[in-house]
């Protein structure tokens, strides 16, 4: 059992270790900026600040990003899912500042709805032992939607 700090620091040298890793290989693989996403959205969702947290997740959008534009079939369906976990949590910190930030944060609800959306018609090409279940991703989708219908109301 590791404490949170430490969770965090290994986070960091994971995040680290996948740059240099990246950096120095000449042939570029998607699944690497896919994994440099998920290390950094993790990281996010244990720092205390939200300002921070905010950082780390706009840099892990570029790095899905970055695995979707490279990619092929196996991560494009990871990528979606990572990128709509990462506009659900910026639509949570933005509704958490503020009613102000409403409208940005719905724009954020919406974007994930898509992406979860994409990854779900992208899972009937996917070899079964990389799926998340076809429930999990519904889940994923509902609590998006609620997270709308919410925001919506606030």
């Amino acid at each position: 059992n590791i404490s949170k700090a430490q969770g965090i620091a290994l986070l960091r040298l994971a995040i680290e270790k996948i740059a240099v890793a990246i950096l120095h290989n000449s042939s570029v693989n998607p699944q690497d900026f896919f994994y440099w996403g998920e290390a950094l959205r993790m990281l996010a969702e244990r720092v205390r600040q939200p300002s921070t947290a905010r950082a780390h997740f706009s840099d892990a959008l570029v790095k899905y990003t970055d695995a979707l534009e490279l990619s092929h079939e196996r991560c494009f369906y990871r990528a979606h899912i990572g990128l709509g976990q990462v506009h659900c949590e910026l639509g949570r910190l933005l509704l958490a500042s503020g009613s102000r930030n409403r409208p940005a944060a719905l724009k954020r609800f919406h974007q994930a709805q898509g992406h979860f959306g994409e990854a779900l018609l992208s899972a009937a090409h996917q070899p079964a032992d990389q799926l998340l279940t076809e429930e999990r991703l519904l889940s994923l989708l509902r609590r998006v939607q609620i997270r709308v219908r919410a925001a919506a109301q606030f």
